[in-house]
């Protein structure tokens, strides 16, 4: 997309950083144009999909948070594209977690609060794994070691009772379930 020599100075980083303290790069009921509006939503996703963060990738670009809320609820095709932004953006931070649980990474070392250098002068480092990423990437994925859930007997009437292990129950089933005990809860006094 060719850029006008307006538009550019308009919402060039060196503009931005220049101006003001509101987020936005457009004047109080300023309106963008179609060709302005693309390349700033081009420019979000891109640097949203890169940070996992709305605010980062905001204010890397010069607007304010609730310009992206309006761009999800009247652009269909900007909210398409967005969704598959925020998927990217889940995979890069599991993608840290898992590597920062499982192969770990190069921490500097420190002696007496100076870094400590190898022979060749450069830092020396210790890999580093975290347990708990590891503990909680295990429990996100294996059902074995989540906590146990205080629901374990639901009574269907005054005669029968089913009896749920609910340490095999995915997230959603666990979130239904809930859900069908509370409006049980609630037509049973309902009715007393």
């Amino acid at each position: 997309m060719n850029e006008s020599p307006q538009m550019h100075n308009r919402i060039s980083p060196e503009n931005h950083r220049k101006a003001h303290i509101r987020t936005s790069i457009r004047g109080k009921g300023e309106k963008l144009t179609k060709a302005e509006t693309q390349l700033l939503q081009e420019r979000f996703l891109s640097a949203f999909s890169e940070t996992a963060n709305v605010r980062s990738a905001c204010k890397e670009i010069g607007i304010d948070r609730s310009t992206v809320r309006n761009w999800d609820e009247h652009d269909e095709a900007f909210a398409l594209r967005y969704k598959d932004a925020k998927e990217e953006a889940d995979d890069l931070v599991r993608e840290e977690l898992r590597l920062r649980a499982m192969e770990g990474y190069d921490k500097p070392l420190v002696s007496w609060g100076k870094l400590v250098y190898d022979g060749d002068g450069k830092v020396a480092t210790e890999k580093v794994k975290s347990d708990i990423l590891l503990s909680l990437l295990a429990k996100a994925r294996l059902p074995e070691f989540r906590e146990k859930q205080s629901i374990d007997s639901v009574q269907i009437d005054n005669i029968n009772m089913l009896t749920i292990d609910t340490r095999t129950l995915s997230p959603d089933q666990l979130i239904a379930l809930k859900s069908l005990a509370g409006n049980m809860k609630q037509e049973e006094g309902g009715q007393q």
